[in-house]
């Protein structure tokens, strides 16, 4: 068990540094068609493996420190202004209607809950400190979680173990084993993403727009 394990997550690690640092070539061509549905098989593996692993020990978790009846600590009066701010200096917390991110492991969320080799390579971005709104503050104290406080309409983060091409990723665009070479490629699928959304008025909604790398 130990050996398919590392297995897998010698796979997850090659299949990250071949898409992150590997030059465009020929060999990218012959292996696009296979690249992101082998990503994918291997990540609803590793979702799944954690998810039942979940069930069979949420009977035995402690209880929640946080009381659902607990209110947010922090609270203004207007969290959000009457009128689009003009300059980030008069912006308040619910003034921000998108929030994304770009980084390597730690933004997406790789490991967070993992307790065994096989469940290291999860992405789970829903949980990340920087761009996952998966429950509420409550039981996962991220940013995004915060500011849906102040703005329950805030959109771009994301939702749950995804890669950054699905769209439980929302916004997130980390991507594990990134250097900071890779980052002026992921601003660019970023702002595309933001672009095509019709939901997101480009020019005047305010974004909160993350980078995070540790080489």
């Amino acid at each position: 068990m130990h050996v398919k394990n590392l297995c897998i997550s010698f796979t997850f690690f090659f299949l990250n540094e071949y898409n992150c640092q590997v030059g465009r070539s020929w060999l990218d061509d012959a292996l696009e068609p296979i690249y992101w549905p082998l990503r994918r098989t291997l990540n609803e593996i590793v979702k799944s493996v954690i998810e039942n692993r979940k069930a069979t020990e949420r009977n035995n978790l402690p209880k929640p420190e946080l009381s659902e009846n607990l209110e947010f600590p922090c609270k203004f009066s207007t969290p959000r202004s009457e009128k689009v701010p003009q300059s980030v200096h008069k912006l308040r917390p619910g003034d921000i209607d998108l929030i994304g991110v770009i980084g390597d492991s730690l933004t997406a969320g790789t490991s967070v809950s993992a307790t065994n080799l096989l469940e290291l390579p999860a992405e789970e971005r829903g949980a990340s400190f920087a761009g996952g709104g998966a429950d509420t503050w409550r039981t996962r104290l991220t940013l995004p979680n915060i500011l849906k406080e102040f703005n329950p309409q805030l959109s771009g983060y994301a939702t749950g173990t995804s890669l950054y091409i699905e769209k439980a990723a929302g916004l997130n665009f980390a991507e594990p084993a990134a250097f900071s070479s890779d980052m002026f490629t992921f601003i660019q699928l970023l702002v595309q993403r933001i672009m095509n959304d019709p939901t997101v008025d480009f020019r005047k909604d305010w974004k909160l727009l993350q980078t995070y790398g540790t080489h």
